[in-house]
């Protein structure tokens, strides 16, 4: 095998976990999964205020800075996320142009990636925000609560692809 076409399977095998990545980033924070719920997670309101009001003892003024802090993230990185999209729509639309440079696809391969980097970088200051939110005696448990969700994000976890979700899983009871 040759090193062009070894490296046009890494920058494919690169892509793919690149895309899976932001798939369950995009799947896990826009909370509009079409999965079916169990009843408990049916009711209005069920989401991470209401996880950080139950798990964290959130009180109503730190939900409020919350969901004006969820407000201005939203803001910053769904234009991040659309052009992360089309940047990617770009870099796929080559694979039927057989005369395309592998330089042209390291380029938008790295452009992919910096994007990326971009939006981890904002949802880490994100969740670092939050965390100031909470008192000291609240912290643990916002961390855990985390680790929880960059679990689930990054595709391990009892709520990665085909895992169970919360609330689902009896052997886990009473950990939170």
């Amino acid at each position: 095998m040759s090193s062009r076409s070894k490296s046009r399977i890494l920058i494919f095998i690169i892509a793919v976990l690149l895309i899976s990545n932001i798939a369950m980033l995009v799947f896990f924070l826009s909370g509009k999964h079409d999965m079916p719920k169990p009843d408990n997670e049916k009711r209005p309101g069920y989401g991470m205020s209401e996880t950080l009001k139950r798990e964290a003892a959130f009180d109503d003024q730190q939900v409020k800075q919350y969901e004006e802090l969820r407000g201005k993230h939203w803001e910053k990185i769904k234009p991040m996320f659309h052009d992360m999209q089309v940047t990617k729509s770009s870099f796929y639309s080559l694979v039927k142009d057989n005369s395309i440079a592998d330089s042209a696809v390291a380029a938008l391969a790295t452009q992919i990636g910096e994007k990326q980097k971009a939006i981890d970088y904002q949802i880490f200051q994100h969740f670092r925000q939050v965390r100031n939110i909470c008192r000291p005696d609240q912290q643990a448990k916002f961390d855990t609560i985390y680790s929880g969700i960059v679990k689930r994000m990054s595709g391990g976890g009892r709520g990665g692809p085909g895992g169970p979700r919360k609330g689902t899983d009896s052997s886990h009871a009473g950990q939170h």
